[in-house]
């Protein structure tokens, strides 16, 4: 057996034998909760669909990435196909409901979020017979009015939908509800924007936990005035590392993944339209703005005077090669405005 099994062999077999959450069974056998859930998701799976109720195979999921679970599914399933069916046309959801020993608030949330199909054909037909109620139905107009600015917030930028609901003052929760049951396609459009984001993470955009992407504001206090000098100053990583106190891989590390931008410019190249934060740097090695400080008298006495760039390198200590190879990619015309020797 291994050390594994030994921990957890004891918590398994409340797992198998009882109906305690796994949440009370860590806290009887002295053992984590998150370990115990991971070990039993990863070698007794067949005691968690068992568990559940669902019939799975090995590689499936429990819990879909999105939509209802298999269990919210089985339990509300005989009530919703109650509602599908003609027979109880007759009968209201909250009689329904009852009936099926559900809440009928959540039956209705069930059907207004992942079966509005049923909603809207039921009614229609219960308005055909005669049998209509004279309630509200679909988003309260109060409601919509309240959650307007929230909604085109919502559509319009990468803010959460917490930031958007404290952004406007109103409810997170009843912001959240109103998304689900009314506004689907702000939902789905959203969700498409998250998964693009895992793929090709940006900086201020949507990431794959429907967050965006930025530093934490402990790293931005702790780099912000190393970032500050990067931008506004020629000094060197290591240079700005021994002004400040960082880190200085840690400072390449928060440039890379936060200031990339900053590193493009420096360097004095264009970053390609499709560069996303992970692209390589490896083909913008040079420092332009370093280089320009280096060069620029070399540059001036170039441009001012028929003096060849051999012998001002020559003369100033400078590589030839390398003062004629920056010149030629960075300032092409001025071997063309070069004064020549009468």
């Amino acid at each position: 057996m291994s050390a594994a099994e030994e921990k957890y062999s004891r918590a398994v077999e409340l797992y198998k034998t009882t109906a305690m959450t796994i949440t009370a069974i860590a806290r009887e056998c002295g053992v984590s909760r998150s370990g115990l859930a991971v070990y039993i998701q990863r070698n007794h799976r067949d005691l968690m669909f068992g568990r559940h109720s669902v019939e799975g195979n090995p590689d499936q999921k429990l819990r879909p990435q999105s939509g209802q679970s298999q269990a919210t599914r089985n339990k509300y399933q005989d009530a919703i196909k109650a509602c599908e069916s003609d027979e109880y046309i007759n009968l209201n959801i909250s009689q329904i409901a009852r009936m099926f020993g559900l809440n009928e608030t959540n039956l209705g949330g069930q059907l207004r979020a992942h079966y509005p199909e049923i909603l809207e054909r039921r009614e229609a037909e219960r308005r055909r017979r005669g049998m209509a109620d004279n309630l509200q139905r679909g988003a309260m107009p109060i409601a919509s009015e309240t959650y307007e600015g929230a909604l085109e917030m919502l559509s319009n930028t990468d803010m959460t939908v917490r930031e958007v609901a404290d952004a406007c003052g109103v409810s997170f929760s009843g912001l959240q509800q109103h998304l689900r049951f009314y506004h689907k396609d702000i939902v789905t459009d959203r969700s498409k924007r998250r998964r693009a984001g895992m793929k090709t993470p940006i900086v201020g955009k949507l990431s794959g936990n429907g967050k965006r992407r930025s530093p934490t504001e402990a790293d931005e206090n702790r780099f912000a005035e190393a970032v500050d000098l990067y931008r506004t100053t020629a000094l060197t990583v290591p240079e700005i590392c021994k002004r400040t106190g960082v880190d200085n891989q840690a400072l390449k590390n928060h440039l890379r993944e936060w200031h990339r931008d900053l590193i493009y410019k420096r360097r004095g190249v264009t970053p390609p339209p499709d560069a996303i934060d992970r692209e390589p740097l490896r083909g913008f090695r040079s420092d332009r703005r370093r280089a320009e400080e280096k060069y620029a008298e070399a540059i001036d006495a170039f441009c001012r005077t028929p003096e060849p760039l051999a012998s001002i390198a020559s003369r100033m200590g400078l590589n030839y090669k390398s003062l004629d190879s920056f010149m030629r990619h960075n300032h092409p015309d001025a071997f063309s405005r070069h004064p020549k020797k009468s």
